[in-house]
């Protein structure tokens, strides 16, 4: 499924963090890998919308891959 990533601040503020295609979502408060040294935790997600298209919205401060 084609999902648009978002992170979101603690202070409401979102980034755009890309366009992923995943397999399916992740469960809430898990990390969701951003790239292959960075990660957030996933908060929530919507969708379809009428374009098919799902949000996943993260939170929290990066965390690096080890």
């Amino acid at each position: 499924m084609k999902v648009q990533v978002f992170h979101e601040s603690a202070n409401g503020a979102r980034t755009d963090l890309g366009m992923f295609e995943l397999p399916h979502m992740p469960p809430i408060a898990e990390p969701f890998p951003v790239n292959s040294q960075t990660f957030y935790l996933a908060k929530a997600y919507f969708g379809p919308d009428e374009d098919g298209m799902y949000q996943l919205i993260l939170e929290g401060e990066p965390g690096h891959m080890q």
